[in-house]
């Protein structure tokens, strides 16, 4: 390979091996890339196709019959077409079924791609959060590592005992620990999220933004949830199987048509040479078989729609108000970190740090009160993080993420 050929190999490589997207980016590329959703977009399809040949007349059928006495020289020939039809409205009810079954694969695809939606943006977040906790350690550990060192050089002069020390000690070691436990999380998360995004597995990806700058919640309609719309859509197809379930106890009456030519021997004539035109019609009875097992079936798959489209009626209101209520708590938490305890955490350490300018007290306290900040901070990102996954239960209870035109079929 040229050397030439060889660097835009590696450079592409490396540009299709790390990716930097922000949540928003994340939740499109998934609803655009995610192979399932891409493989569920045919069912769409199937559906359609049912569509298509779904209240079509079965074919007529053309008969042909020829008999020939070598002897005489007789024979008789006879062409016959017949056509069923049906004697209820079967054909119109097997349309408007194809036709419900198509509106409810496009709402389950809508729906599908609504929980990836959910999925990868939760992924996302927590990914984002872990970032930033990550690096928040990071400080957290180096002050622990200047107040081991310091305690250190206290304990050489005596003015600190080895109990003082072993607990500096021990704390960025828990600290360095913590740290490997984040990696492992984010090495999880980011599995997941390659997933999703159907990325190689080699590809590297970091979040862009913060925490405190990804948008509010917003609310879109959650009648045009995927679930919802699918629920509607089972409903009236069970509905029209009902009646299509009951046109069936009838099957097609024919209508035949024929024509024949016959050669006789006629003695003592010789050869007679007839025409003749036939008509015939048949029509089933329904003695045997009268279907009410269909029609069984159907109804009871009526009821099932009906009581899951209620239950679904009733689960939705409620998921909406506890993201809603989750959304509203972990909001007052967040205030409550920002307003009241970082401020006194940070008030604290500046009275600390004047005091010890001034020789009052050890540097030890004052690296211990920026670890209680370090804390805060810490517990502040979690509360942060609630926050934006309550507001993404809230995108999806709402649906605000999934356009219904945006899930429609391969061939729109």
């Amino acid at each position: 390979m040229r050397p030439v050929s060889l660097l835009l190999f590696l450079f592409s490589f490396a540009s299709a091996s790390a990716a930097t997207l922000s949540v928003e980016q994340i939740v499109a590329q998934t609803l655009r890339e995610n192979p399932s959703l891409r493989a569920a977009r045919w069912r769409i399809e199937e559906a359609r196709g049912r569509l298509v040949n779904a209240g079509r007349l079965a074919n007529p059928e053309l008969e042909f019959s020829y008999s020939r006495t070598r002897r005489t020289g007789e024979y008789t020939a006879n062409v016959a077409l017949t056509q069923r039809f049906p004697l209820t409205a079967r054909l119109p009810l097997e349309r408007a079924v194809a036709r419900a079954e198509l509106v409810a694969a496009e709402a389950e695809v809508a729906d599908g791609a609504r929980r990836l939606a959910f999925e990868a943006r939760t992924a996302a977040i927590r990914l984002l959060a872990l970032q930033s906790l990550r690096e928040l350690r990071e400080r957290q550990l180096k002050n622990s590592r200047e107040l081991a060192s310091f305690t250190q050089r206290r304990l050489s002069l005596g003015e600190a005992s080895q109990i003082d020390t072993l607990q500096t000690d021990l704390e960025a070691r828990q600290l360095m620990t913590e740290a490997s436990r984040l990696d492992f999380e984010s090495a999880t998360l980011g599995g997941e999220l390659r997933i999703l995004l159907g990325l190689a597995r080699n590809a590297s990806l970091q979040i862009a933004g913060s925490l405190e700058a990804l948008p509010s919640s917003r609310h879109g309609d959650y009648r045009q949830r995927g679930d919802l719309r699918a629920g509607i859509a089972r409903t009236e197809a069970a509905t029209q199987g009902s009646a299509l379930a009951r046109a069936e106890r009838w099957g097609d009456f024919s209508l035949g048509f024929g024509l024949e030519r016959a050669r006789s021997e006629d003695a003592p004539f010789g050869l007679d040479r007839q025409s003749g035109f036939s008509f015939k019609i048949g029509i089933p009875l329904p003695v045997w078989n009268q279907g009410l097992g269909r029609v069984l079936t159907a109804d009871a798959a009526l009821r099932r729609t009906t009581l899951e489209l209620d239950a679904l009626n009733a689960r939705v209101p409620n998921e909406i108000t506890t993201a809603q209520q989750e959304e509203a708590a972990a909001d007052r938490v967040v205030n409550a970190f920002e307003t009241d305890l970082i401020p006194s955490a940070r008030k604290i350490e500046e009275l600390l740090n004047s005091v010890f300018n001034s020789g009052q007290t050890s540097l030890v306290e004052v690296l211990r009160a920026r670890g209680k900040r370090f804390e805060l901070e810490a517990q502040r990102l979690e509360a942060l993080r609630d926050r934006q996954l309550a507001r993404a239960r809230l995108l999806a209870a709402t649906s605000a993420d999934v356009h219904p035109s945006s899930t429609r079929g391969l061939s729109k």
